[in-house]
């Protein structure tokens, strides 16, 4: 019906064209596009908006993912995850291994190289460090391991061995003078003081001198605050020379009471100065391998010069010996004069004195291989009749050449004893002291069992020239 409507519409619109005019046919087509528009509508809003509400919505929350995922998993759990163990904690709830009891997260942690508390660490805050001691005097080295107990007797829980393959190297071991930090307290040889410059400086420049190191010895009192300048003393009195020849600057050079001078390093060590240069070793003061080369030397009573191999002292001036001087192997004293007190004494394997004047001995000479003594003035082995007092002994020859030897006290030689003199003086073993006791005789002997010459005599003119050997 509504198909024949608009033929016949159609129709009435050709008629109205040829009959009525344009205008009564744009308002006809015009109303009829209306009704296509009707239509247009309809079916677009009814395919498009209930398809995809529908099965949308549905599919999603009920068919798939709600109910599958909830009963599923929450089921699953529940049923295969048993506490095997029975210590309160499944493997789901953290018990990092369900067959043992003792293992889980409650649990403390204990040293024996298991995670008891589950914590992913092992023997946390319970391990100790053991040092190897490889020296076996009860302190470790560097070398360590991480154990719950000692992995074995070389390994202990001290660190602090500063040398670990030697076992008198350690914090408790006493510190001596050996260039080594034996007690492992980062200070090599505390109390020695090192020179480090052979000229005789005495400023603040980073130099220690020998006479400022004396000084600081002396004194107790640093040299300087510049690195280099000589330690006090007190913990500095030893003073170590290495080898060379020290350049000394005129005038009196003490050394004080405990204060040692010593040379080292196997070369010589030598303080060499004018004749306007004097070293005098005071009470307990020692000059340890250091020659001597300048105007005098003096050694105090309760002071001692000493050397280990053979010496050497040198002086324009005098030697005065109330001390001792000892020379280890063999000890050569040339001085303008040399004098041994009463009770003082020099010693050495071979000795040599030589004086550009005498020679005076009140003390003890003695040498144990040989003694030689050349002497310009006269060779006083001296005393009184009442007080002998010197002794020369050695347990090889003697040999003595001088202008005048006097003996009032004692020479004795195990070989021969050989006496080159210009004039011999007498002595009556028969003379009396004062009180009209008898002193013993001077003596001069020699166990020599073949012996051609033991004492001989030459006449020299008193203004003749020097003997020499």
């Amino acid at each position: 019906m509504r198909t024949s409507n608009v033929l016949l519409g159609l129709l009435l619109s050709s008629a109205a064209v040829g009959c009525a005019g344009e205008n009564l046919e744009t308002d006809v087509v015009d109303t009829d596009v209306a009704e296509t528009d009707v239509v247009d509508t309809d079916d677009t809003e009814a395919v498009d908006t209930d398809d995809t509400d529908v099965v949308d919505t549905d599919d999603t929350d009920i068919a798939v993912d709600t109910d599958d995922t909830d009963v599923v998993d929450t089921d699953d759990t529940d049923v295969q995850d048993p506490d095997a163990d029975a210590d309160g904690y499944t493997a789901g709830g953290g018990d990092c291994n369900d067959g043992d009891a003792a293992v889980n997260p409650g649990a403390t942690e204990v040293c024996n190289g298991l995670d008891d508390n589950c914590d992913e660490s092992t023997d946390e805050g319970l391990l100790t460090t053991f040092h190897e001691d490889a020296d076996g005097d009860g302190f470790g080295g560097p070398n360590t391991q991480l154990a719950c107990t000692a992995p074995g007797a070389e390994w202990v829980e001290d660190g602090t061995d500063c040398e670990d393959s030697n076992d008198a190297v350690n914090p408790s071991a006493t510190d001596t003078w050996n260039h080594v930090d034996d007690d492992c307290d980062g200070d090599i040889d505390p109390g020695i003081v090192l020179v480090n410059t052979l000229d005789d400086v005495t400023a603040d420049d980073g130099l220690c001198s020998v006479r400022e190191a004396i000084v600081a010895a002396n004194t107790d009192t640093a040299s300087g605050v510049t690195p280099g300048e000589c330690r006090a003393g007190g913990v500095a009195d030893i003073i170590e020379v290495p080898p060379g020849i020290y350049i000394m600057a005129d005038g009196l050079l003490d050394l004080g009471n405990g204060v040692s001078v010593v040379g080292s390093g196997g070369g010589q060590t030598l303080l060499a100065g004018g004749s306007a240069f004097e070293l005098e070793l005071l009470s307990g003061a020692e000059l340890n391998d250091c020659d001597v080369d300048g105007g005098s030397l003096t050694v105090r009573a309760g002071a001692i010069a000493q050397w280990g191999a053979d010496g050497q002292v040198t002086l324009s001036g005098t030697l005065t010996n109330e001390g001792g001087m000892t020379g280890g192997d063999g000890l050569v004293v040339d001085a303008g004069s040399i004098e041994n007190a009463e009770g003082a004494w020099i010693s050495a394997y071979t000795l040599e004195l030589i004086s550009a004047a005498d020679v005076i001995n009140d003390g003890e000479v003695t040498a144990q291989d040989g003694l030689v003594a050349e002497v310009a003035g006269g060779f006083l082995n001296r005393g009184t009749r009442a007080v002998p007092l010197g002794t020369v002994v050695s347990h090889g020859n003697i040999d003595i050449f001088a202008a005048t030897v006097i003996n009032n006290g004692a020479m004795d030689a195990d070989v021969d004893i050989t006496i080159d003199a210009g004039s011999i003086p007498t002595r009556s073993s028969a003379a009396t002291t004062a009180n009209g006791t008898n002193p013993r005789a001077p003596r001069i002997s020699t166990t020599a069992r073949t012996c051609t010459t033991i004492f001989r005599t030459i006449t020299r003119s008193s203004t003749g020239p020097a003997l020499t050997r």
